[in-house]
């Protein structure tokens, strides 16, 4: 970690222009916790400065579902302007929230975003984005997506790359765009370069699909992860996991425990359920009998089933 501490406080720091920090206070921290909104305003600006002008270095971001409540709304905070350097122990700890948050439903550290717009300017331009992303993504929120939770970007990120300048495209405004993904690798959406610009670059199918199912996929990579049962490279992880539970809505199964207990098996113990005769057979029956995928699974595994050991 501290070789990505190092060199993220370096990136901040070479950057002229300002940098934020993104988080999410829907998952509240307790009192005592550094990181949080208030204590940043307290321990790591300038303590001599005018209380309302530290204050000013925090703004909500108004999504339209929870703008009735403020407090439950995304914050963007201004860790440094064009002309400050960054407080390597705010960026640090930071860091450390976000690593230990990483297989949490919720997370509180969203993002750190370089971009020449002022604050307030940049708050709006991020409900923009949620809003027009919210029209391509058709997830249940049609007013709003979220995609600054670590773990919807990092599916955004990885899944569309065959139109690489797509999501760059997306986050107007903004030069840098960087999160920890559940490798605990920092990952940099980079604004495109202006010979870029041109091109075709849509959202794929498969994208809309997985951000469709992200909190399902979501569990499914964690528990494979606590039972250390991915084995793949890490760049690699998370889309073998999404596109798994695609297979399992594709060979038919409509019940959520029976696409659960498809993915699990399949990774688990690296078998291809549809590959073979008696576990094919019990996806079929789990199709036509919702609700008894894991259960077959259980018992043909008893009975010496096939490679799985």
């Amino acid at each position: 970690m501290k070789y990505h501490l190092d060199n993220f406080v370096k990136l901040m720091n070479d950057s002229k222009k300002n940098r934020y920090l993104l988080v999410d206070k829907l998952r509240p921290l307790p009192d005592y916790n550094l990181i949080s909104v208030d204590n940043i305003l307290e321990f790591f600006f300038d303590k001599q400065a005018d209380k309302n002008a530290k204050k000013e270095r925090i703004v909500p971001i108004l999504r339209p579902d929870l703008s009735h409540d403020t407090d439950h709304c995304p914050h963007l905070i201004l860790i440094a302007d064009q002309n400050e350097s960054i407080n390597p122990e705010l960026l640090a700890l930071s860091l450390k929230e976000a690593s230990s948050e990483l297989f949490m439903d919720k997370r509180y550290i969203c993002a750190w975003l370089i971009s020449d717009l002022p604050l307030t300017q940049l708050a709006e331009e991020l409900v923009t984005i949620g809003e027009n992303l919210a029209k391509e993504a058709l997830t249940i929120n049609s007013r709003f997506f979220p995609y600054y939770e670590p773990f919807r970007m990092q599916l955004l990120h990885e899944s569309n790359l065959i139109y690489q300048q797509w999501l760059p495209r997306q986050l107007k405004g903004i030069a840098q765009y960087c999160y920890l993904n559940l490798s605990r690798k920092i990952k940099i959406i980079q604004k495109p370069e202006p010979n870029e610009i041109l091109g075709f670059s849509q959202i794929s199918d498969r994208t809309v699909s997985y951000q469709q199912y992200a909190k399902q996929i979501f569990l499914c990579f964690k528990t494979l992860i606590e039972n250390k049962q991915i084995k793949t490279p890490d760049d690699r992880q998370l889309i073998m996991v999404a596109d798994k539970w695609l297979d399992s809505i594709r060979t038919g199964l409509a019940d959520l425990e029976d696409q659960f207990a498809f993915v699990i098996n399949s990774l688990f113990y690296n078998i291809d359920l549809m590959n073979q005769a008696q576990t094919q057979q019990a996806v079929f029956n789990a199709i036509e009998n919702p609700g008894t995928l894991k259960q077959n699974l259980s018992v043909l595994r008893k009975s010496q089933w096939g490679q799985v050991k």
